[in-house]
């Protein structure tokens, strides 16, 4: 006589959220009928399988089951890219609860409507952003060359043995204008047009570690994982050195003087950003093993100003983010303890689909 759902499973499985609860050692004992469609598997085959199974590590949602063992509260994951055998790639927000001995997981697929609202909001309030610094920048400019003007001028006037001092005064209002204005033009770069070649993604990024490695710490590792048989990807040679350089320099920070740096380049189909879903796509991972971001910046990671970083001036990821945008692309960024993944994605191919020509 085949078995009777109980009510509380036919609830669980009513659900359009995903349901998972797991044991103390991280095996699966219950799943509901969304879990089994977003793993791409029957609840017989999940149930008493160990979840790391079916999840690469080190994975987010791994490591989000350490913190609420750890912390003994619900925990909450953004946005966490789900890659799965057998299954479509998904994007999730996950809410992870402890138990008296265990977990339960609630997963909830952002669909492309969510991805979209999400990418959109973030790029108009980045580009607000960028949109108040660059007039700022330009209103700085102009009386930062007039103060540096002046003290060269008054450095040619000075003379006798009492003006050492004075110089150094002087050079030094010339040193501090000339950083303003660095910092100044950093700001204005992303107004600038971009010409676009065909460039080995590859090639980029060696020149990017030959370059960190001239800083690396002893105790810092960095490991590629890249795939050989990607075309070439049409960006600006600078525009992509320095996007790749502030990923890497900013996970060399991450981790200080121990830990793991993983550089990963994969080819993934249909993939949609902002309102356009693209044939074919780069994806290009940065993943350190440092201690996260913090919970209060990850929202805001990318927008000017915004550092976790004591002497950091807010600046290198926004710049990336925005000269990521002028590819047509998109800046992504996962963190928890243990793991941050930041994640280009850069177009190859014609559009398939863009949906604000839909009439």
């Amino acid at each position: 006589m085949p078995e009777t759902a109980s009510p509380i499973d036919s609830l669980l499985d009513s659900l359009s959220t995903a349901v998972l609860q797991l044991d103390a050692a991280r095996h699966i004992v219950a799943v509901n009928s969304a879990a089994e469609h977003l793993f791409g598997h029957s609840r017989r085959r999940l149930l008493a399988s160990d979840l790391a199974v079916w999840l690469p590590a080190p994975h987010p949602l791994l490591e989000l089951l350490v913190r609420v063992q750890q912390e003994q509260r619900t925990c909450h994951g953004h946005e966490l890219q789900l890659d799965l055998p057998f299954a479509t790639s998904a994007r999730i927000d996950a809410v992870v609860s402890p138990l008296a001995d265990g977990w339960l997981l609630e997963l909830r697929p952002l669909d492309d409507s969510q991805r979209r609202h999400i990418d959109t909001e973030r790029a108009r309030q980045q580009q607000e952003l960028h949109e108040l610094l660059r007039s700022l920048a330009h209103e700085i400019k102009n009386p930062l060359a007039g103060l540096r003007g002046a003290a060269q001028l008054l450095a040619r006037e000075l003379s006798g043995p009492e003006s050492t001092a004075l110089t150094e005064f002087t050079d030094l209002i010339q040193r501090e204008a000339d950083r303003l204005r660095a910092l100044v033009d950093r700001l204005l770069l992303p107004a600038r047009t971009l010409t676009k070649t065909p460039l080995n993604i590859h090639s980029v990024l060696e020149q990017v570690l030959q370059i960190v490695r001239l800083t690396l710490p002893d105790g810092v590792q960095l490991q590629r994982d890249y795939d050989p048989s990607l075309p070439d990807v049409s960006a600006n040679a600078d525009a992509l050195h320095q996007i790749l350089l502030n990923l890497v320099q900013n996970a060399v920070d991450a981790v200080a003087t121990q830990g793991v740096i993983r550089l990963r380049t994969r080819a993934e189909h249909g993939v949609t950003i902002g309102n356009v879903r693209w044939k074919l796509a780069l994806r290009l991972d940065v993943i350190d093993n440092g201690p996260g971001i913090p919970a209060e910046l990850r929202d805001r990671v990318f927008l000017p100003l915004v550092t976790g970083k004591q002497h950091g001036t807010g600046l290198g990821l926004s710049i990336a983010q925005t000269l990521v945008q002028q590819h047509d692309g998109l800046l992504e960024c996962q963190s928890v303890p243990g793991q941050t993944v930041f994640t280009v994605w850069l177009p190859w191919r014609e559009p398939v689909r863009h949906d604000a020509a839909k009439p």
